[in-house]
């Protein structure tokens, strides 16, 4: 048996109304309860401030808490579930349907632009407000289609230098300073191919690692940066400029891409035991420090750069 989308979040709704009910009667709802005592205890929940189930403050009336007491005594906890409302939609079903083909087909359009498109091929569409909540029903958010239910596979580069990985990572605290590692590593061979260990997270600490890569490792054909502010400058961009390396930038919120030099920061900054420094982390002064083997080739990063 199939469940309709549309009908679950109501049904969740409807049940989160029926604890809500019941957790504001349940005690006047006893049956041992003198006539004094429920009335006491009545009024005493009609000028309590409750909280609803949007987590905003409420008050119930009295008749409110006087009928769900009823009701709860006559058909116990599901009589205090809402009565469906029967709504007849006023939108036809295939302008729905094609809203929810357009925003499938482009997560990140906006409910006034799919209105606009409807409006343009059909001469008519409904307010904005009622595909942003026909989307909402049937889990087509912008967030859930663009993040959660989007499968994204693995990524290599083809050949060494085609891509470096760069990122910035905070250390730890030296001499009461906090240590900063600029760290940029090959796509495809997974070589950690420049470092620089700094106290400022500015650009030239970011161009000074860069520069150590590119005199021992080549000039890479691509770098793939996040949007921090070390990587965004123009100075920055005017030097990969000038050395014909193309600058890409992750989308803000979406770092996809950069797993490889996230699992290295993992890895390496597990402390281990040290009689001169009980913080050193694992790559700490080592220059040679590489990801773990290329999958499936059975080589050293190293071996494949």
């Amino acid at each position: 048996m199939t469940t309709d989308p549309l009908e679950e979040p109501k049904h969740h709704r409807a049940e989160d109304i029926a604890l809500f009910r019941y957790g504001i009667v349940r005690e006047a709802a006893d049956e041992t309860l003198s006539k004094t005592k429920r009335g006491q205890l009545v009024r005493e929940l009609a000028y309590t401030t409750h909280i609803g189930i949007d987590g905003v403050p409420v008050v119930v009336s009295r008749q409110s808490i006087d009928r769900w007491i009823r009701t709860y005594r006559k058909g116990g906890f599901q009589a205090l579930h809402p009565s469906a409302r029967h709504v007849e939609p006023r939108t036809p079903e295939h302008l729905l349907s094609l809203a929810c083909e357009l925003r499938k087909e482009d997560p990140f359009r906006t409910a006034a632009h799919i209105a606009q498109i409807i409006r343009t091929q059909n001469g008519w569409s409904p307010n904005e407000r009622t595909p942003q909540r026909h989307f909402k029903a049937l889990g087509l958010t912008r967030s859930q289609l663009s993040g959660q239910n989007i499968a994204f596979g693995r990524f290599e580069a083809d050949y060494p230098n085609e891509l470096w990985v760069g990122d910035a990572l905070h250390g730890p605290v030296i001499a009461g300073k906090k240590a900063i590692l600029f760290c940029f590593c090959d796509d495809h061979s997974r070589l950690v191919t420049a470092h620089r260990w700094t106290y400022s997270e500015d650009t030239l600490s970011a161009q000074a690692a860069l520069r150590r890569g590119i005199l021992s490792r080549g000039i890479p054909g691509t770098v793939y940066l996040d949007n921090g502010s070390p990587f965004v400058s123009r100075q920055l961009l005017r030097a990969l400029a000038v050395l014909g390396i193309r600058l890409v930038h992750s989308k803000p919120g979406r770092p996809m891409g950069r797993g490889k030099i996230e699992r290295f920061f993992i890895n390496g900054k597990r402390p281990v035991p040290s009689r001169s420094s009980p913080q050193r982390y694992l790559f700490a002064g080592s220059s040679r420090r590489t990801l773990p083997g290329v999958g499936g080739t059975g080589l050293s990063p190293t071996d494949s750069f």
